[in-house]
């Protein structure tokens, strides 16, 4: 009996043993091929929702620029931050299905604020481009929102699907 569980301990440290020098041998024959491209190899539907590399492209999102809204450059951010206007920051990526179907959102607010006088400027900031700036302040990723109050200064950050009136409703806590 003592010889039968003796033998059973030697068999599964000996399995134990195989697996990790199968594991070690993998390990290292990998090392050497490691990929310098974050994301070669890996199926476009698989690709994680956080920026780090530009995207894999496709068609821009239809974009109809109004006099309060306007895509990024550094003098369009600069204009709106000197406008003493609060400032809402709009962080997305052509790729992003949700920043696509938000972006009729945002014409229809940013039309709305214009037509009701309301004193707020809207940058749409693609992600792909503009990592330096998603650092600045502090977005990890696509379909996110900076609020800027009327001096510049950031005073919420929020992402995902936002109807009119909640933009609305963010914006009014700013003015």
């Amino acid at each position: 009996m003592e010889f039968k569980i003796q033998k059973n301990i030697l068999f599964i440290i000996g399995g134990l043993v195989v697996l990790l020098a199968g594991g070690a041998v993998v390990w290292a024959s990998r090392g050497s091929k490691l990929s310098t491209t974050p994301y070669a190899g890996v199926a476009g539907a698989d690709l994680p929702t956080v920026v780090g590399e530009p995207s894999i492209g496709g068609p821009k999102i239809p974009f109809h620029e109004e006099e309060n809204y306007k895509e990024y450059t550094p003098e369009v951010l600069a204009t709106a931050l000197a406008s003493g206007k609060p400032v809402l920051l709009y962080f997305y990526a052509d790729w992003c299905g949700t920043c696509r179907g938000q972006e009729p959102i945002h014409e229809s607010f940013f039309h709305r604020a214009m037509k009701e006088a309301l004193p707020v400027v809207g940058v749409r900031i693609n992600v792909d481009n503009n990592q330096p700036l998603m650092r600045q302040y502090g977005i990890n990723y696509q379909h996110s929102y900076v609020l800027l109050d009327k001096t510049g200064k950031p005073v919420d950050k929020f992402f995902g699907d936002h109807s009119e009136e909640q933009l609305l409703q963010k914006v009014t806590k700013v003015l």
